[in-house]
């Protein structure tokens, strides 16, 4: 099975000025991310400095990482 490292970035432009409101956007995500680890689609995932952007590392098939 291959592995797959995509980089990802926010569209600050869709996120909500409101602190808490982003605060549950980015919480959201998280619960996305922490389901998908442990179910096995995502091995590693990562966020750099700033909270912006990251990366995710997914083991299967292309048509797996088109999600």
């Amino acid at each position: 099975m291959a592995r797959y490292m995509v980089f990802w970035e926010v569209d600050a432009s869709r996120t909500p000025e409101n602190p808490k409101e982003k605060k549950a956007q980015l919480r959201g995500f998280g619960d996305v991310v922490s389901k998908q680890m442990k179910e096995g689609g995502i091995k590693d995932w990562g966020v750099f400095g700033g909270e912006m952007r990251g990366f995710t590392i997914f083991e299967g098939s292309i048509s797996d990482v088109h999600i």
